[in-house]
């Protein structure tokens, strides 16, 4: 519960950022769980579902921001590949992926390839954000990894949100995860949904609005309290 609340915490924090930085900024967002293995061979990870969430966020500044997160996987457990489709109408080889907090993926792989990088099941995948096996720099439970997406004038979060094809499958992304089961010998391919989208950015005035409404009711009650 502690560590959904943390992902809650950091999607709300994302939402009011965007909110308060100008009326002109359309922010789109788009935020994934991870809750089911989908390969045979397969052993799922131990702890509470999601096992891993994603979230892309639209930047003022321009570019997407990814924020990955491993919220419920148990000791011993750790993410090595991360996979994502991407708009099949944009350039993909001009994206440009920077690491901006948390756990360093490996940078001296190539994160692009069209139909290319290969996932459990044989999925053809286009995006791929590994990371190292050491144990010391390994993605695991309770970590956060921030990468700034950029290199397209248009990339926006929804050019992440596309289905991933084989065996009808109605998932947009997979991820590897090592380290489960007993004795932490066995692996899971998970795979990853869009849920019910979270709250809409609001426009800024609203905003305040909203957060002045909240105020006021607060200090209603804190005097009618003091009355009694």
């Amino acid at each position: 519960m502690r560590n959904k609340r943390m992902f809650i915490s950091l999607l709300l924090a994302a939402v009011l950022a965007l909110a308060i930085q100008g009326a002109a900024f359309a922010a789109s967002i788009l935020y994934i769980e991870y809750n089911d293995v989908y390969t045979e061979d397969s052993v799922a990870p131990g702890g509470a579902t999601p096992w891993l969430t994603a979230l892309f966020a639209d930047q003022p500044a321009g570019g997407v921001l990814l924020t990955l997160a491993a919220p419920n996987l148990l000791s011993g457990e750790f993410v090595a590949n991360w996979y994502f489709n991407f708009n099949p109408e944009k350039d993909l080889e001009a994206l440009v992926f920077t690491h901006v907090d948390g756990v360093m993926p490996i940078t001296s792989k190539d994160f692009t390839s069209e139909d290319a990088l290969i996932a459990g099941m044989g999925l053809r995948m286009d995006v791929n954000v590994p990371y190292p096996n050491p144990p010391s720099k390994r993605f695991a439970d309770d970590m956060l990894s921030k990468i700034l997406i950029t290199g397209l004038s248009d990339l926006t979060a929804d050019d992440f949100n596309f289905r991933i094809e084989k065996h009808d499958a109605l998932f947009i992304s997979v991820a590897h995860i090592r380290g489960t089961g007993e004795g932490n010998e066995f692996s899971a391919w998970v795979k990853g949904y869009d849920p019910p989208p979270p709250p809409a950015v609001p426009e800024p005035a609203t905003l305040f609005l909203a957060l002045s409404g909240l105020g006021a009711a607060a200090l209603a009650r804190k005097r009618g309290a003091r009355r009694n």
